[in-house]
C-alpha cells in the first residue's frame, strides 16, 4: 500500500476524462492533505466526500477515498473508490499499487497481480508495485513466463552503476526510488524488470543504498594485487600514460621501486614500457583496483578502437577467487576463476569448484561447528596456542580466524582442526579454508574421517572455454594465459 499518504495524494495523476475541472477539487484535496498530515483520517475523508459532491468526476478524489478505506481496512470500499479513479484516468503507479494492495487483502490475489504488474510498467522506478511482485513470486514485468529469473549485475558493472550513482546523487538528492538506476540500467539495455529483482534480493530498495547494500561484494577490491597487459599502438598509450597524473609511466629498464603503494599517494597507477617501448606492462602492484578500473575506462577510449587492457586481479585483504578483466574502448568483460583441488602428493582429487561469489575478510574467516558448545571450543582453541587467531562464538558452534595468522602455525592449526572434526555430529561436515602465502589451502572436517588437507589452486572456468565473449579473441586468448600464470607470494 501507499507509504506516504500525502505524497501519493498529490502524485495520483491525470485529471480524469475531458470536461472535468481540476480546479474544482483543488480546495478540497488541499484541506484532505492537511489532514492527511496530521493523521486525521476523518476529516481527510470528509474532505474527499464534499470534493467529490461538487466534482464528481474527478479521479484524485476517488483515490484519496480509497486511501481512507485502506486505512480503516475497509477493502471493499478500496477497491470500489480505486477501479473507480482508474476508470475515470487516475492510471499512476501509485493508485494501481493501492487497488492490487486492496484487491489482495480481498483474498483476490490474480486480479492484484495485475494490478501490481500495471503500476510497474506505469513506473518501473517505484519501489512499491515491484516489492509486491517479488512477494509474490513474480519477476517485475515478466508477466506470466515461467522462465524469468533475476538478472545479477556483474563485478565490472556494477563499478559503472557506483560511478554513475554518485555523479547523479551528488547532483540530486535520491527520491527513494529507482529512478538513476533504471536510467542507467535502460542506456545499457539491460532487462529492468530481472534487474531490479535481483538488487531487491540483495537488501537494495532504491538508488541511495546500491552502495551500501552491495559492497560487500566489491570491498575487496580496495587491497588487491593486479598485473596485466595493455595493447594498441605503443606511441599512443605511451604518450596518454604519460601524460596522466593518476598513472606512474616507467621506462624500459626502470626499477620498480614504489608499485605496492596504495591509492591516496602520488599516483593510482604504475605501467611500465617493456620490449624496447614496444609494449605496455601493468607490473604486480598493490592498489584499489576498482579506482584502476575507473582510470583505465577513461584512458582507453582515448587510446583508439583496438586498444585493450588484460588485468588479473587477486584480493590481498580477502580470501577470494582470481579474476581477469578485459577492458576496451567500449566492451568489457570480467572472468571470475574456479578452483581445482589437490592432495599432498600433487594429484588433482576435484575441479571447477564454485565457492562462495563473496570474498571474506582473511581476518573474519568463518567455521561452522555445529553441536560444539562455546566453553569446549575456548577450552580446545586454549590448548592449542590458538586463542589470538581463532575466536569462539558466544553462542557456540562456529569460531573465526585469521586465514594468514593460522597458517603460519600450521601444525597448530591442523592438530586442532583434527581434533575438531571428531566432535561433529555424525553425517556432518565442515570447510576451512585459509592461505599460505598465495597458496590456498582448504580442510575437510569428518568425524571418523582423517583430516583432509588439500590445495586449491585457481582454475580457468569450463563455462568460458568457447571464448565466445564479445571481445577480440586475442584479448581473450591473452586473459586466459595471464590468469593460469603463477602467482607471486611477494605481497601476500
Amino acid at each position: 500500500m501507499a507509504d506516504d499518504p500525502t505524497e501519493k495524494l498529490s502524485a495520483s495523476g491525470p485529471q480524469g476524462e475531458v470536461g472535468v475541472d481540476p480546479s474544482l477539487a483543488t480546495p478540497y484535496l488541499h484541506a484532505a492533505s492537511e489532514a492527511l498530515a496530521r493523521s486525521d483520517w476523518a476529516a481527510a475523508e470528509e474532505a474527499f466526500a464534499r470534493g467529490l459532491t461538487v466534482s464528481p468526476k474527478d479521479p484524485r478524489l476517488h483515490g484519496g477515498l480509497a486511501l481512507v478505506a485502506i486505512q480503516e481496512q475497509d477493502w471493499e470500499r478500496a477497491i470500489a473508490h480505486g477501479r473507480q479513479a482508474v476508470a475515470m484516468g487516475a492510471g499512476s503507479a501509485e493508485v494501481q499499487n493501492n487497488l492490487g494492495w486492496s484487491l489482495e487483502q480481498s483474498g483476490r490475489e490474480d486480479q492484484a497481480l495485475s494490478a501490481y504488474q500495471r503500476a510497474f510498467e506505469t513506473d518501473p522506478t517505484r519501489p512499491e508495485p515491484i516489492h509486491h511482485l517479488l512477494r509474490l513470486g513474480v519477476v517485475p514485468g515478466s508477466g506470466d513466463d515461467p522462465e524469468a529469473s533475476t538478472s545479477a549485475i556483474e563485478t565490472l558493472l556494477r563499478l559503472d552503476l557506483y560511478r554513475t550513482l554518485a555523479t547523479r546523487l551528488h547532483e540530486s538528492p535520491c527520491e527513494h526510488t529507482w529512478r538513476e538506476t533504471f536510467t542507467w540500467a535502460d542506456a545499457r539495455g539491460a532487462p529492468w524488470g530481472e534487474v531490479v529483482a535481483w538488487l531487491m534480493s540483495q537488501g537494495v530498495h532504491c538508488d541511495c543504498n546500491v552502495l551500501s547494500s552491495l559492497i560487500r561484494f566489491d570491498e575487496h577490491l580496495a587491497d588487491s594485487v593486479i598485473s596485466g597487459i595493455m595493447l594498441g599502438d605503443s606511441t599512443v598509450m605511451a604518450r596518454l600514460l604519460a601524460a596522466s597524473s593518476e598513472v606512474k609511466l616507467l621506462d624500459p629498464g626502470d626499477e620498480l621501486d614504489d608499485a605496492d603503494r596504495l591509492p591516496g599517494q602520488e599516483h593510482l597507477i604504475v605501467a611500465q614500457l617493456v620490449d624496447g617501448g614496444a609494449r605496455v606492462q601493468i607490473p604486480s602492484q598493490r592498489c584499489h583496483a576498482a579506482v584502476v578500473y575507473q582510470v583505465m575506462g577513461d584512458l582507453l577510449p582515448m587510446l583508439g578502437a583496438d586498444a585493450a587492457m588484460v588485468l588479473t586481479v587477486d584480493p590481498l585483504a580477502h580470501l577470494g577467487p582470481r579474476r581477469v578483466w578485459m577492458l576496451g574502448g567500449l566492451v568489457e568483460a570480467e572472468v571470475v576463476g574456479t578452483w581445482d583441488l589437490f592432495d599432498s602428493d600433487g594429484e588433482q582429487v576435484g575441479s571447477d569448484m564454485r565457492l562462495s561469489p563473496i570474498p571474506i575478510a582473511i581476518d573474519t574467516v568463518p567455521l561452522q561447528l555445529p553441536g560444539i558448545d562455546s566453553d569446549s571450543l575456548e577450552a580446545a582453541i586454549a590448548d592449542a596456542g590458538l586463542a589470538g587467531p581463532v575466536r569462539v562464538d558466544p553462542e557456540g558452534g562456529q569460531v573465526w580466524f585469521h586465514s594468514d595468522d593460522v597458517s603460519a602455525a600450521a601444525d597448530k592449526w591442523l592438530d586442532l582442526l583434527a581434533r575438531l572434526s571428531g566432535w561433529l555430529p555424525e553425517g556432518r561436515r565442515s570447510f576451512a579454508t585459509w592461505r599460505n602465502g598465495s597458496q590456498y589451502r582448504l580442510a575437510v572436517l569428518e568425524r571418523g574421517t582423517p583430516l583432509a588437507n588439500l590445495e586449491l589452486r585457481p582454475s580457468w572456468p569450463s563455462d568460458q572455454e568457447k571464448l565466445d565473449l564479445p571481445l577480440d579473441e586475442t584479448v581473450q586468448l591473452l586473459a586466459r594465459a595471464l590468469f593460469i600464470g603463477p602467482r607471486s607470494d611477494r605481497f601476500f
